[in-house]
């Protein structure tokens, strides 16, 4: 056996004071309600100048989620008194390795270094006593509104909040100051969760199929994703028909696979270039996961200018604003036009790449009217999975595919349209979830037959009419789950179908048949009883499934509830035995039992519980041992009924009764009734 060998490091570390800072936004009195909360590069620089004020503050490190907060920190620092005599250095992993040199080494001036979580583990910076967390970081993660893997802002766990912290107390004992309170603190999840739990895996999926790997749940992951997390991948790629019905990657998809590019903006630009549009589709892949052409939430009043009633898309008018943006001049665009900067900048420059991936396409201006075909069947291609279908034109009402409804954007230009592809689908959780449907684009029904002629489905079966109480005949016409469009009619209703839809009704109380009384109840009950206590006679069983045969079997041939209310029960049950099976259960499980006495009481029979009668005590003379059914095999449990009818006393030991609880009941309720024959 081969010795294990243990190896330990240790590092020297040094007491650090942890204070938490949260940001309390300060009042308005000129106005009702809190002011809008600062700017997390505004906390940050007032908390680095707090700290500056403290003895001792040394070196000082900002952890900061990105490099546009660092920026705008540094110029907040750079202009503060309170930071003169410091060098201030940015710190990420995109700045140049001679720039990130000149932050890390040391200097004859105090350093104050703004950083990214490229600081937390990757790079040990000497000389750092005091450390400012505003406690987040960039993260990957799978942003839903834009269908796209991306690093979204996230509060960062316990566990590197302490790794931020330690980086105070390498040298000597430090402070860490932390924009965020304690009890925000203890909300915070211990670790942070590995990536392939945050992110869409479908990208990943469709290359591990393009390497050979033919069943991702026998990868050997670092950390295995979860089984709904690798269905889902796989679905969306189905969807995408870069997978076939049994998982093996496609032509399609191996062409997908070629491109650096998230799988469904891959299929965009192949059915872009299929159709001859891809000036149009890779404008739209920029768009979608770019920042934006507007600012978010001011995007209705930006977007009115450019959104035009006839446009079939409401990329149509986010590409005039991109030109408009890209033919002014910048310094004028925020005040003319609301058009968000940063959001176009960064479209441009993945358009620009985009375009690059295909160098033998020759490059036109876009036009998003001439080719409103060709776009729209690219986009379905590429978000069938978003289709909508409008549910009236009074409304912004939607139904999308995967049985979800959704609201259409207010500002879209395809609000007359009765069917249309959302590019961005956000969803708002308050007293319901509401799904909201942006950058929609119309389309014709007719298409779907020539996009995906597999998954359209004509259905003629029936359907229960809630307000009628009735079935009808239903003929539909669905993509997937997403009914297209559908037809009622009361004629040739299938008789089997509009059955079982009563039945299913029936069984669950809905709908109540007035003749399926006690008696009834007590006759499938025996019927349950006797075949689990005396299988041998092979009688029938009475299951769910029985009842559901029963109850159906009652409605067939009828399509309302007004046929069923009143429709009699006994002849579907007297079929259900023959008359030798009916004497059976009539000896073994009898509907009453015959005393010594003579008289006849009722057996209650419930299929969980035992079986029993009620009797008083006239009627129980001369009845020593107690009464039993199925051959003797299951003794009765008498209910010994009381003067006042209440019972006294269960029992199956009849006997012990006369000896034990007779003189007692006697000697408790002799008094209170002497009228009461006392046998």
């Amino acid at each position: 056996m081969t010795p294990v060998t243990q190896l330990s490091a240790g590092g020297r570390t040094y007491p650090v004071e942890i204070l938490h800072r949260p940001h309390k936004a300060a009042t308005n009195h000129r106005q009702a309600g809190p002011q809008r909360e600062a700017p997390i590069w505004e906390q940050a620089a007032a908390l680095t100048r707090e700290a500056l004020a403290m003895p001792d503050c040394g070196n000082i490190l900002v952890f900061l989620p990105g490099t546009h907060e660092i920026r705008r920190t540094i110029e907040l620092l750079e202009n503060s008194a309170a930071c003169r005599g410091h060098d201030i250095f940015p710190l990420y992993s995109a700045l140049p390795p001679a720039d990130q040199e000149r932050a890390i080494n040391p200097s004859e001036k105090p350093r104050i270094i703004v950083s990214t979580n490229v600081a937390e583990t990757s790079l040990t910076i000497p000389g750092i006593r005091t450390v400012i967390d505003t406690g987040l970081a960039r993260a990957s993660a799978f942003d839903p509104r834009r269908g796209i893997n991306t690093l979204l802002i996230r509060k960062i766990s316990r566990a590197a909040a302490d790794q931020r912290a330690g980086r105070a107390g390498r040298t000597a004992p430090g402070r860490c100051l932390r924009l965020w309170s304690q009890a925000d603190h203890a909300r915070r999840e211990e670790f942070e969760t590995p990536e392939v739990h945050r992110i869409d895996l479908s990208e990943a999926i469709l290359l591990l199929k393009a390497a050979g790997v033919s069943d991702p749940r026998h990868f050997r992951w670092l950390d295995a994703p979860t089984a709904a997390s690798l269905e889902k991948a796989e679905h969306l790629l189905r969807d995408l028909h870069a997978l076939d019905d049994i998982g093996n990657l496609t032509d399609t998809g191996r062409e997908m696979a070629s491109l650096p590019l998230e799988p469904r903006f891959s299929r965009l630009l192949i059915a872009g270039v299929h159709n001859g549009c891809l000036p149009e589709t890779a404008f739209i892949a920029a768009v979608v996961q770019s920042e934006g052409i507007f600012p978010k939430g001011n995007a209705g009043n930006s977007r009115k200018d450019f959104i035009f009633p006839d446009d079939p898309s409401d990329f149509a008018g986010e590409f005039r604003a991109f030109e408009s943006a890209l033919e002014s001049s910048p310094s004028r665009r925020p005040q003319s036009t609301g058009i968000n900067n940063r959001g176009v900048k960064d479209a441009a420059q993945i358009l620009s790449r985009l375009m690059k991936l295909f160098p033998r396409v020759c490059e036109r201006k876009i036009d998003f009217h001439t080719h409103r075909e060709a776009v729209a069947k690219s986009i379905l291609a590429a978000f069938s999975d978003q289709l909508a279908i409008r549910l009236s034109q009074g409304n912004l009402a939607c139904r999308i595919v995967g049985n979800r409804r959704g609201k259409l954007d207010e500002q879209s230009c395809v609000r007359k349209a009765d069917s249309f592809v959302a590019c961005e689908i956000t969803e708002v959780e308050a007293r319901e979830t509401i799904t909201h449907l942006r950058l929609a684009t119309a389309i014709e029904l007719p298409w779907l037959e020539e996009v995906f002629p597999d998954e359209i489905e004509t259905t003629d079966g029936a359907n229960y009419d809630e307000s009628r109480r009735r079935v009808v005949r239903l003929q539909q016409r669905k993509f997937r789950d997403l009914v297209l469009d559908s037809k009622e009619t009361d004629q040739n209703v299938p008789p089997d179908a509009a059955a079982e839809i009563l039945a299913k009704r029936v069984l669950s109380g809905e709908l109540v048949l007035k003749n399926w009384d006690a008696q009834v109840e007590q006759f499938t009950h025996r019927l349950a009883c006797i075949s689990k206590w005396m299988p041998e006679l092979g009688l029938p069983t009475w299951t769910e499934d029985d009842r559901i045969a029963a109850v159906s079997q009652i409605c067939h041939g009828a399509v309302s509830y007004k046929e069923i209310k009143e429709a009699p029960v006994w002849p579907t049950l007297n079929d259900w035995l023959s008359y030798q099976q009916r004497h059976l259960l009539d000896t073994h499980c009898p509907e009453r039992i015959r005393l010594i006495s003579g008289h006849t009481p009722k057996v209650t029979y419930d299929a969980e519980l035992d079986p029993f009668f009620s009797a008083k005590l006239p009627q129980l003379v001369g009845t020593n041992t107690t009464p039993t059914i199925a051959g003797g095999r299951i003794p009765l449990l008498v209910h010994i009924l009381a003067p006042n009818q209440r019972p006294w006393q269960m029992t199956k030991d009849i006997p012990n009764f006369w000896a034990n609880g007779y003189p007692q009941m006697k000697k408790e309720l002799a008094g209170r009734y002497p009228r009461h024959p006392w046998p």
